[in-house]
């Protein structure tokens, strides 16, 4: 058994209106986009595109944007977004493990806290690589096992019900290893712990640029950028 997000998709989003859940995405996002550094007309693949949140952030910059997903319900959350803003996106319904796309499809492959719930992870990242261009770029946001909110969450799963009972988190060496023989850069943040009070989270930014110079391989959100040698 394991995660089961078409029964979370329509209150998934909530976590994000919290001030942890705020203070988080944006950490999370100044990150993934300074290593995706997406450009308006590139082809991008959303693996596990989830609601949404990425995928219609870099289609309102004016990318080609394919939100896939093996949730029937996430899919439909983040149609729904992307009808309310009147943005276009194409959506697929399907598993990772085997992308139904040709070799060298995208420019751009992004997939955040997405491996975390799959089976076999190593068959979705050859499957990214596989139609990934040999100019384009994979980046990977992942949740730290080395990490205090790792934890955290999964202390907190063992008496009440929560998707992270069936997550599995990685490490930097892990997912490292998992995208050989490409060329890997990465980074990390959110070194804060998750019970840190609203009135430091305010100011938690300052924080965080300090303690990644000296903790970076302990925050709680890895981000890594993929791309082929020789480039």
């Amino acid at each position: 058994m394991g995660a089961d997000f078409d029964r979370i998709a329509s209150s998934y989003d909530k976590w994000y209106d919290t001030p942890l859940g705020k203070y988080a995405h944006e950490l999370e996002k100044e990150l993934i986009l300074q290593f995706a550094a997406p450009k308006k007309g590139e082809r991008i693949l959303d693996v596990g595109c989830g609601t949404g949140i990425y995928a219609i952030e870099l289609a309102k910059m004016g990318l080609d944007v394919t939100c896939y997903d093996r949730s029937r319900n996430m899919l439909r959350v983040s149609w729904n977004k992307a009808q309310e803003r009147r943005i276009h996106m194409n959506f697929v319904l399907g598993t990772a493990e085997k992308l139904p796309f040709r070799d060298r499809s995208f420019d751009l492959i992004i997939s955040i806290t997405t491996l975390e719930f799959i089976e076999h992870p190593a068959l979705v990242v050859n499957e990214m690589k596989r139609v990934l261009r040999r100019s384009g770029r994979i980046v990977l946001g992942v949740l730290n096992s080395w990490s205090s909110w790792a934890i955290e969450r999964k202390l907190k799963s063992l008496v009440r019900e929560s998707v992270f009972k069936y997550a599995r988190f990685y490490n930097p060496l892990e997912l490292t290893t998992m995208l050989r023989p490409m060329k890997v850069e990465w980074d990390s943040t959110l070194l804060l712990p998750p019970e840190t009070p609203e009135f430091v989270l305010n100011g938690g930014k300052k924080i965080e640029k300090f303690l990644v110079k000296i903790l970076k391989p302990f925050g709680a959100f890895i981000c890594l950028k993929a791309t082929w040698r020789g480039r």
